[in-house]
């Protein structure tokens, strides 16, 4: 078997190849010529009953076709004008002798006569179609007209002109401040044909020591853009110089445009900062290489007696940073005022007004009954790289104490969960300071926060039968408290009262049990209440509701071997569920004990063999009983099935 193997490229050329002919069935034709880029296909060339054709095709930003347009094409096909940026352009011959060797295409610029002429050598690139790109770069980078004749077999056939025009204009900033950390250059007027862009980029200092090519980014149709840091050029003050060059397809290049721009010193520092970044940085750039020396003298406006002479780091070639931390200087907000200095010499003035911008969440009130409470910090600063939250009960002060980091779960919102556990399960007060810090571990306080806890208990409202039990759980109870009970009885009957004795499971924490199965296995209202050292201290409900059915097929037939029961709307406390089976002939003779296994959220399934059954025929019946986790059950379900 013959095997041809196709390279991705390939494949996408034949694809869009394909989809053109579907689009335009005249193109199936001979002499045809298909012109791509990057597996893309841009143009179709084609001859059709002595016409000839182009059809020209839109793509998407991913390569897909999203237009086409299909128009006549002269024997000749070439533009008549173009942008001197596209660096060259194409001249398509058609209808050319198949037997022809050799098509020319001389071409030179009206400028100085015939002093750049070149004898071009055409390219066949289909039946009867030769092609030629003429490089400006080939003819001294000139515009203006461009004239070209064409001869086949050394005989001249015909002559074509195009103009090319100076379409290109630069936007470039006259000055630039080094403290803005990079400018852009815009190239406006960029022709339709230029495949990339390069701007080469030195400083006037030192001649082109520091030059850097980089492409730019074609932003819209025509026009291309460059960022230029200035990290990239030793942050050096002084003049900027680019050149811009483009490229076509073939890597042909041409000088489409220049700029230059006057970088200047400046400083870098927020206008204005939130108190809670607990610092700013301010960086002084344009610095002589020679200063040995940069200060950077701070104080607040408020005070105006705590100045700091902070010392600058060297960060780059005429870069010099420092950070101001709030907290060395009593901590304040409002505007700290600097004055920097070059080796003893005052340069330069910079004010910042840090803002109090933070703001608490915290619950007045919480139960200890729900385990825990959040806290939350909103307007944070956004260069805050972590926030604490001191947490501690006024009960015999910071003896519980607790550090904790927070989580950011906003632009400027951080959040902590304060669980009872970790104080104890008190009652009272809880208090909470909330400090942030920068990434150098400056830290100011931005946040303070008080709520009261108090006791309560933790029931159910309302809860599954199929659960066998419920827990109650009373928290806040006093510490030298001996004996917690909690009497429960049903509204139903009302005279099954018993008496369950708490067990103190942590601080000030009691919990009981109540099965359903010592109360007569009811559902309905169950009431408790709640006595401490015999004293009458809460109330609690909870309606214990049927959720529970089954599904067990009405008959089978022995052959199948066996058969599944189901059981629908079992509780989320259910620990397991057994399924008790016999037969009806002999009673209870053959009975098998055997606990399903939990399929969904609350479904139970069991499978029941004959073979545990001795392969009898006739009814056979099930009860399901559920369990907790103490082991607690009660009945939830029944069925039965005739085995044929």
């Amino acid at each position: 078997m013959l095997r041809c193997t196709i390279s991705f490229q390939q494949f996408m050329f034949i694809a869009m190849v394909s989809l053109a002919i579907f689009l335009f069935p005249q193109l199936t034709m001979a002499e045809t010529y298909y012109e791509y880029k990057d597996s893309k296909l841009l143009n179709i060339y084609s001859k059709d009953n002595g016409k000839f054709y182009k059809a020209t095709f839109i793509h998407d930003k991913n390569g897909n076709i999203i237009g086409k347009k299909m128009v006549p094409a002269n024997a000749i096909d070439y533009p008549t004008v173009t942008s001197y940026s596209n660096a060259s352009y194409d001249i398509v011959l058609f209808n050319v002798d198949p037997k022809a060797m050799q098509v020319e295409f001389p071409t030179w610029t009206e400028n100085n006569g015939q002093d750049d002429v070149i004898w071009h050598q055409g390219e066949k690139v289909g039946d009867g179609i030769w092609k030629v790109t003429i490089p400006f770069s080939k003819h001294k980078d000139e515009s203006g007209k461009y004239i070209t004749h064409i001869y086949i077999n050394k005989e001249l056939r015909a002559v074509s002109e195009t103009l090319v025009n100076l379409t290109t204009s630069t936007r470039i900033p006259p000055t630039v401040n080094l403290s803005s950390g990079s400018y852009d250059i815009y190239l406006d007027g960029v022709g339709e044909h230029v495949a990339r862009v390069a701007f080469p980029t030195w400083t006037l200092h030192n001649g082109q020591d520091d030059i850097v090519w980089n492409e730019g980014e074609k932003v819209s149709s025509s026009t291309w853009k460059i960022t230029i840091p200035f990290s990239e050029h030793n942050q050096e003050i002084g003049e900027y110089i680019t050149h811009i060059y483009s490229y076509d397809r073939q890597g042909n290049a041409v000088m489409s445009g220049f700029g230059q721009t006057s970088a200047v010193g400046g400083i870098s520092a927020p206008a204005e900062t939130s108190y809670s970044n607990a610092s700013f940085d301010i960086t002084a750039y344009g610095i002589d290489p020679k200063a040995t020396q940069v200060e950077f003298p701070t104080w607040t406006a408020k005070d105006g007696k705590d100045v700091i002479w902070y010392q600058g780091k060297k960060v780059g070639s005429g870069a010099w940073k420092v950070t101001i931390p709030f907290n060395k200087h009593n901590a304040e907000s409002g505007k700290y005022i600097t004055h920097v200095y070059v080796d003893k010499e005052l340069r330069a003035v910079s004010e910042t007004m840090v803002n109090l911008t933070t703001s608490t969440r915290i619950p007045p009130t919480v139960n200890l009954s729900s385990g825990s409470y959040d806290v939350y910090i909103d307007g944070v600063g956004e260069h805050v790289a972590r926030v604490a939250f001191l947490t501690w009960t006024k009960r015999n002060g910071q003896d519980d104490l607790v550090w904790k980091e927070g989580t950011k779960v906003g632009a400027n919102t951080w959040k902590i969960t304060i669980p009872f556990s970790q104080h104890n399960q008190e009652t009272g007060d809880y208090i909470t300071h909330i400090y942030s810090y920068d990434r150098q571990d400056n830290t100011v306080m931005i946040g303070y926060g008080q709520t009261t806890v108090v006791g309560g208990i933790s029931a159910p409202a309302e809860t599954s039968y199929s659960n066998a039990s419920f827990d109650i759980t009373a928290y806040g109870i006093d510490p030298k408290a001996t004996q917690v009970e909690f009497p429960t009885w049903t509204a139903k009957d009302g005279r099954d009262v018993i008496w369950y004795q708490g067990e103190k499971v942590g601080n000030g924490v009691w919990k009981a049990t109540v099965p359903f199965n010592k109360h007569n296995a009811e559902s309905g209202k169950y009431i408790t209440h709640v006595y401490v050292d015999k004293e009458l201290r809460a109330v609690s409900e909870t309606m214990v509701k049927l959720t529970s059915s089954t599904r067990v097929p009405s008959t089978v037939n022995l052959s199948s071997g066996s058969y599944d029961i189901y059981i629908d709307g079992v509780g989320e406390q259910v620990a397991r569920v057994s399924f008790p089976t016999w037969t009806q002939r002999n009673g209870a003779d053959d009975i098998v004990w055997k606990d399903g296994y939990k399929v969904g959220a609350n479904t139970w399934r069991v499978t029941i063999p004959f073979s545990e059954h001795n392969r009898e025929t006739g009814e056979y019946i099930t009860h399901i009983y559920s369990y907790d986790r103490q082991g607690n059950a009660v009945m939830v379900g029944y069925g039965s099935a005739l085995v044929n």
